[in-house]
This record gives structure tokens, sequence and C-alpha cells, in this order.
């Protein structure tokens, strides 16, 4: 591999690692009634069903829930749209 490409992998590791760790803050931010559903969902892999059942709470409240969070995670993510880390 030549030196540019190295160097240039690296920045994009780099990159992606800065950016993850920006979503991961704003996930911890979220208030934990958004933050829950979130995590359950796209961390655990949850159906809709099975988190109502883990929260004690109907489907269309994490519809709900899950819907707020995305909203509340766009604003805090926005400044990275359009942002392209791949080779």
């Amino acid at each position: 591999m030549s030196k540019t490409k190295r160097e240039t992998s690296q920045a994009l590791c780099y990159a992606r690692k800065e950016l993850a760790a920006e979503v991961q803050a704003a996930i911890t931010e979220l208030r934990p009634k958004m933050r829950l559903p979130i995590l359950l969902k796209y961390i655990e892999g949850l159906s809709y069903e099975e988190i109502a059942a883990v929260l004690g709470c109907s489907k269309g409240t994490v519809a709900s829930r899950l819907n707020r969070g995305h909203k509340a995670l766009a604003r805090r993510l926005g400044h990275l749209k359009g942002m392209v880390l791949f080779e």
C-alpha cells in the first residue's frame, strides 16, 4: 500500500471513529424515554412488540418515542448530513 493510500485510510478510520463518538454522545444526551427505545431497536435489534414488552408500554408509544428520538438525533447531528466516510 502506498504512503498516500495508507494516510488516506488512516484519516478515514479516524473520521469514522470521530463520527461514531458524536453519534454515541448524541444518543447518550437523549432523555431515557427516547434513548431506551433507540438502543433496543438499533443495538439489540428488537421489534416494536418486543420493545413494548420490555418497556411495559404499547407499540404506539414505542413508535412515538422512536419518532421523537429520531427527530432529536437529526437536530443534534444535522451538521453531519452529507458526510461521506467510505472509499
